[in-house]
């Protein structure tokens, strides 16, 4: 008789066991489907901005005068939208302006979303090239972007609209014969 309830109770111990475990079974499936469906919901966001038209704006040059969308239509640009506190180097800095400034055929503007004494703090890292740069001190251009993170580049087309996003990274660098970006990167 002690065997049948030893053996009864380890069969309930064992049902009980296995509801816990298909209990966090479920609640992973949950879990998964729920960060599946946000993917999803972001990844149809971000298709949804491709085609974007930039909005109106009038910003300021660092070297002087002002720069609008108007400015932007017959060619090809990438904006790299920087803003103070940024965690990029200014190594990879200086590499990825190179290998956008090749990929946009010289349309590269850097867009400040900050003020000019700001940007006067920040630009050490691309001393030396010449490099257009916007004062976005009230961040309307960002936000009609849509850029939500910095360092963030938009690659605009000959009506000025969204083609595509990303971010500057070391894989953005110039090629390995190109010494003379190499040689900038590694001064700076």
């Amino acid at each position: 008789m002690t065997a049948l309830h030893v053996s009864y109770g380890a069969l309930w111990a064992l049902v009980i066991f296995e509801l816990l475990v298909l209990r966090e079974v479920l609640r992973e499936t949950v879990w998964l489907k729920r960060l599946y469906e946000e993917h999803r919901k972001r990844r149809a966001a971000d298709a949804s901005r491709h085609g974007l038209l930039a909005p109106e704006f009038e910003v300021a040059r660092v070297d002087g005068g002002r720069v609008s969308r108007a400015d932007l239509l017959g060619r090809s640009h990438i904006l790299l939208f920087l803003a103070p506190g940024d965690e990029t180097s200014e190594r990879v800095l200086a590499t990825s302006l190179h290998g956008l400034w090749h990929k946009s055929e010289g349309g590269l503007w850097l867009v400040w979303c900050g003020d000019e004494a700001g940007w006067r703090r920040q630009s050490a890292a691309v001393h030396g090239w010449d490099v257009p740069v916007l004062l976005d001190e009230n961040w309307r251009l960002r936000r009609g972007l849509l850029i939500t993170t910095t360092p963030s580049a938009v690659m605009l087309d000959e009506e000025a609209r969204v083609v595509r996003y990303g971010r500057p990274l070391p894989g953005d660098a110039a090629p390995e014969g190109d010494a003379a970006a190499h040689a900038h990167a590694a001064a700076h």
